[in-house]
């Protein structure tokens, strides 16, 4: 009887909180089969503590003998993005109001306190930014309570770019293409133009190319051509850049 009695005894005290988390299916994670072993959550804690959960079979994770402070909660997966949870742990004793001499029977009445709260959260968010709750638990740090919750996948991980495939319409928008079209119009529908032109526009067009660009003579306009492009060939870039005439 003596030995029962020490090894409850003994139970008792190890009995704590635990948290148990389990991954529900979702868009991105249909079939959790998916998951492979490797797959594990982590609590960081106050003061550099850190607990490690695998996954089980039932694809779930359990953290017992939680330990009171502020916690966050990973999950590593190799394939998928699961969300930070937070998980505030609080000893009830540390936060019972005091009883005052003189007070009602109404100030005997309190709500219980939360011992367990989790917090969705966000890496880029501060820490004393709480986000939305998604569980909590009113049983002291020493009993058997588990709180139990469950996340889904918020996406897939993507490791390499998935290249384009040929687009027929971004094609014809790149500006050399339209520039080639409209020249080879030009070469291919000028010839029509000039046999649908009047007698009088023929000859107006035929007298304009015998001017010249310049509206000279064809030899006034070569000889030009020609002085340009010696006076090109022999420009002194150097000296004009050092202010030369």
């Amino acid at each position: 009887m003596k030995l029962l009695s020490t090894l409850s005894a003994l139970l008792g005290t190890c009995a704590a909180t635990s948290l148990h988390l389990s991954i529900s299916p979702s868009s991105s994670l249909l079939d959790l089969g998916e998951l492979p072993s490797s797959t594990h959550a982590t609590l960081f804690g106050p003061s550099g503590k850190r607990a490690t959960a695998p996954l089980r079979v039932d694809n779930s994770f359990v953290f017992d003998n939680l330990e009171e402070g502020e916690w966050l909660l990973d999950i590593h997966s190799r394939d998928h993005v699961f969300p930070s949870l937070r998980v505030d742990v609080v000893d009830p004793v540390s936060i019972l109001p005091i009883k005052q001499e003189g007070d009602g029977e109404a100030a005997h009445v309190a709500p219980t306190p939360e011992t367990v709260t989790v917090y969705l959260t966000h890496p880029s968010n501060k820490w004393s930014h709480l986000g939305a709750k998604i569980a909590a638990s009113t049983a002291p740090l020493a009993s058997q309570d588990q709180v139990k919750l469950s996340v889904s996948a918020l996406g897939k991980k993507a490791f390499y770019e998935q290249r384009q495939g040929f687009d027929l319409l971004s094609f014809f928008k790149n500006p050399m293409i339209l520039m080639g079209v409209v020249s080879m119009g030009f070469v291919f529908g000028m010839p029509y133009l000039m046999e649908n032109m009047d007698e009088e526009t023929k000859a107006e067009f035929a007298e304009i190319q015998k001017q010249g660009p310049l509206g000279m003579g064809g030899g006034a306009s070569g000889g030009q051509a020609q002085n340009t492009a010696q006076q090109i060939q022999n420009f002194d870039l150097a000296g004009w850049m050092a202010g030369k005439k």
